[in-house]
């Protein structure tokens, strides 16, 4: 998503990260992995209130450990959910094809210029245009 970053922003979007994790782990991880502090805004949620809230908390810890659904909310700026699912499928398990039209869906959502889907967790990274096959919501 950092590589599509700039789109989101043209696209009037703003990008939150609600994780477990603190928030000096975040800016670790942007800096271990893209030897930068990524952009987005990030909110620490240890406790799993706001994931609990938006129904992203597994009810049996997954195979990589925690106990989080990644999961995507468009919110417009009244506060209204528009679009989102509660079980967004971009990881390498789910497979490419999945991954991309996933990806896909949330720029369609937007009204945003296709993103590239960059996927940083298989050993070979590839980049394929994310385009949907639907744009409304799961």
């Amino acid at each position: 998503m950092r590589q599509d970053y700039p789109k989101l922003v043209r696209a009037g979007a703003k990008l939150v990260v609600v994780s477990p994790d603190s928030i000096d782990a975040h800016r670790t991880y942007g800096l271990d992995h893209f030897g930068e502090v990524l952009p987005y805004i990030f909110v620490s949620d240890p406790s799993g209130d706001i994931a609990r809230l938006y129904g992203a908390l597994r009810e049996t810890e997954h195979h990589h450990g925690g106990f989080w659904n990644r999961s995507v909310w468009v919110i417009d700026q009244g506060g209204i959910i528009t679009h989102g699912t509660r079980q967004w499928r971009v990881s390498t398990g789910d497979g490419p094809t999945m991954q991309i039209a996933e990806y896909g869906r949330l720029f369609a959502w937007l009204s945003a210029e296709p993103g590239e889907y960059l996927d940083h967790c298989s050993p070979s990274a590839r980049t394929a245009s994310a385009t949907p096959d639907s744009a409304g919501p799961s």
